[in-house]
């Protein structure tokens, strides 16, 4: 079975057309003023309100503040919490906790310095939480949510006299610092990203020398640096969101000034798009308003001063499945089929087991369609296979579909109890060539001799010589 790295293949689909890679730009639409110029505000997106919460930030006067805003997806509303409003800050991190339906914020430059300690806000007022652990006094730290291990993740930060490479995590209950460092940065950006599995880092500054460049991987144990292609130029106070296929970055501020463009890093890697637009800026708030299904960007430090514009942004897509590949179980011998769909007209289609690119070959057929067919499945056929589907503005990964290789033939005990040639074995096979196989009957069902027909005499005279104490 000749296999292809995953990496060569996603490495080709990176060379796109100019043409194709400009339909796939996405477009910019203006949308309503914030109610005030700011910069270093932070936002949240909460998803079972379907609102965009946003924190803070410097105003135009250069004055701290702590209003709360939401976005609706068409208009910003100053809101009037209750509770223990924060104080008025700036570079604090926030991030939504879906498990918990919060919004929750760490530390930030106040006007007496740093602080440390949560604020949690439920969409009617904020409340300064008690768990224990919080991070210490810090600004201009990153924070993400991870919904699969329901926690958030906290990187980073200026503290009083250095730049941290702590990372913290907080599942509702207490704040824990994990013992693995990551990387010393601080006015980054982070968020979950699913096909990478986990929550990705980029930018910032560390504590002295360049910029540093290139993306972090937290998968929940430690830090990795991912590197290979083409990455986006080194910069600080950055957007980084998680927009339906594709985590996405918007400005900051490089070396040499300010930035505009967006970036998609999708299983291709990283791809540069520059529709008109927003001017380049830093400092600004940038999420995923997944009620809309668009990037919300406002306000920031651009080059004429501190800004009060909206923008949204629809990322094109690559194709969606609507048919993922399922699980089987073949008998050595006989033939797999896993077949998938997707919307998006996708134009190339890779098949995978553990992770390698398939090939065809005698036995494999259709590795580059939408139905893969494995004749005469061996042992080593078992594993986990997905299907990689691709149009000129992205890519996606199906659901995994697991083989299993199945037993050549049934055994007496049918209705697998752990009693062997019972009546309720036989019992369970009768009904099962009526259609009504138990759950944890013989895998192929009524198929007992695995010649792939299903129910037929040869199948009832298999069944009675097992039953009998013979071979199959």
């Amino acid at each position: 079975m000749r296999t292809r790295s995953t990496f060569a293949f996603l490495l080709s689909l990176a060379f796109t057309s100019p043409a194709a890679i400009a339909q796939c730009d996405g477009v910019w639409v203006q949308a309503a003023n914030l109610p005030a110029p700011r910069r270093l505000a932070a936002a949240a997106y909460d998803s079972a309100r379907g609102r965009l919460v946003v924190f803070g930030g410097v105003l135009l006067n250069g004055s701290l503040s702590n209003s709360t805003l939401e976005f609706d997806g068409t208009q910003w509303h100053v809101m009037s919490p209750t509770g223990q409003i924060p104080s008025a800050r700036a570079g604090h991190a926030m991030a939504y906790d879906e498990a918990r339906g919060v919004v929750v914020l760490v530390g930030g430059n106040t006007a007496t310095g740093p602080v440390g300690g949560a604020f949690e806000y439920n969409g009617v007022s904020w409340t300064f939480s008690q768990a224990p652990g919080a991070p210490s006094a810090r600004q201009n730290a990153a924070m993400a949510y991870d919904p699969v291990r329901q926690r958030i993740v906290l990187h980073g930060g200026q503290a009083s006299s250095f730049v941290s490479s702590q990372t913290f995590e907080y599942d509702g209950t207490a704040w824990v610092q994990r013992t693995t460092s990551g990387p010393a940065r601080h006015k980054h950006a982070m968020t979950y990203d699913p096909a990478s599995g986990g929550v990705v880092l980029f930018g910032g500054q560390a504590e002295s020398g360049p910029l540093p460049t290139g993306l972090w991987l937290w998968n929940g144990n430690t830090w990795e640096q991912r590197s290979g292609g083409t990455q986006p130029p080194a910069r600080t106070h950055a957007g980084l969101t998680h927009a339906s296929q594709r985590t996405v970055l918007f400005g900051g501020a490089t070396s040499t000034g300010l930035i505009g463009g967006w970036w998609g890093l999708d299983p291709t890697g990283w791809t540069l798009h520059d529709p008109p637009g927003p001017v380049p800026r830093t400092e600004h708030i940038f999420a995923y308003h997944a009620g809309i299904d668009r990037i919300v960007l406002a306000g920031g430090q651009t080059a004429t001063g501190v800004v009060s514009d909206t923008w949204l942004l629809q990322v094109p897509k690559g194709p969606t499945f609507t048919a993922p590949p399922q699980p089987q179980t073949v008998p050595p011998g006989q033939t797999a089929v896993f077949t998938a769909a997707a919307s998006g007209s996708p134009t190339s289609w890779r098949w995978r087991r553990n992770g390698v690119l398939l090939e065809d070959d005698q036995r494999f057929q259709g590795c580059y369609s939408s139905t893969l067919i494995i004749s005469g499945v061996l042992e080593s056929d078992a594993g986990v296979y997905d299907v990689i589907a691709a149009n000129p503005c992205g890519s996606s990964i199906s659901p995994a579909a697991t083989l299993t290789i199945g037993p050549a033939c049934g055994t007496a005990d049918f209705d697998g109890d752990g009693d062997v040639g019972t009546d309720a074995d036989i019992e369970a096979f009768f009904a099962c060539l009526s259609g009504n196989c138990c759950d944890a009957c013989f895998p192929l069902g009524a198929d007992f001799d695995a010649d792939g027909d299903t129910g037929t005499d040869a199948d009832i005279e298999a069944f009675f010589r097992v039953l009998a104490g013979g071979a199959c």
